[in-house]
């Protein structure tokens, strides 16, 4: 992962290393071409010092971290998945509800079980969406002859679900 790695012993030799030339680059006891080698790579040395900081950066945040939200707008903020709120959470709050449904519903009687147990206003589409999700999962199944209507898949006696 980018930034994840510990960049300042290798800036601080590069640091070192190009002072050193430099230095060398100034001493008048050596011949003209030793300290234009120097010279060169006093330069190098510091161009390679830059690099690592843009390749790097040690202040960023990490690739996961969103850092603060404080500054995005109230719709941006509706999107993001918050502590406790996500897609698994999610799902185990619609298995509750149709649990306590009998373990039968529809899709407008788990909309309202989602509100009266956990507070929860969803978009018809995305709990459709989901729904057919957990079918595709072998956690729900759809009942024949009923447009819109779920059941919990049901279990054997070795934890396994029944096709």
């Amino acid at each position: 992962m980018r930034g994840s790695r510990d960049t300042k012993p290798h800036q601080t030799f590069l640091k070192t290393a190009a002072s050193a030339f430099q230095e060398l680059s100034d001493n008048e006891g050596l011949n003209a071409k030793s300290r234009a080698r120097y010279r060169k790579l006093a330069t190098t040395a510091t161009a390679l010092r830059k690099s690592l900081n843009r390749a790097t950066p040690t202040d960023a945040p990490a690739e996961t971290d969103i850092g603060d939200t404080s500054d995005l707008p109230k719709a941006l903020l509706k999107e993001l998945n918050s502590a406790g709120s996500g897609a698994q959470d999610f799902e185990k709050r619609i298995l509750s509800v149709m649990t306590d449904l009998g373990g039968e519903a529809s899709l407008d009687q788990i909309l309202v079980a989602l509100y009266r147990k956990h507070q929860m206003v969803t978009k018809r589409r995305v709990l459709q969406n989901k729904l057919w999700r957990l079918v595709r999962k072998n956690r729900l199944q759809t009942v024949k002859d009923d447009r819109g209507v779920f059941r919990l898949k049901e279990r054997d006696e070795r934890g396994k679900r029944t096709p």
